[in-house]
């Protein structure tokens, strides 16, 4: 296989997954990665399309690493959402509870 027909990583199918757990887990803070999806979604899109346009080398590769940098942005932001949103569910009201056994 020559390095011309190789395949070139469009990352859409993450982008979206990406996307839509964010809308289905965060809810209304979805806001806070749900543009880092739509943005690689959007490049991946143009991966495929400056591909087929024949823009392989320059346009295509420029476009598959922008849309690989925006989904790990928005996987990061993701799973930082993640991690707070249990601290604040699980940890920190624990914390909270005053302590029954102590003698008076």
């Amino acid at each position: 296989m020559t390095a011309n027909k190789e395949n070139i990583p469009n990352y859409r199918t993450p982008a979206i997954l990406l996307t839509l757990l964010c809308c289905l887990l965060f809810g209304r803070v979805a806001v806070f990665c749900l543009p880092f999806g739509i943005v690689a979604i959007v490049y991946g899109t143009e991966v495929k399309m400056r591909d087929k346009l024949g823009d392989r080398l320059p346009g295509a590769e420029t476009a598959s690493k922008k849309a690989k940098k925006w989904f790990l942005f928005g996987l990061i932001v993701a799973i930082i959402m993640m991690a707070l949103y249990v601290y604040n569910t699980y940890i920190a009201p624990m914390q909270l509870e005053p302590n029954t056994n102590s003698i008076n």
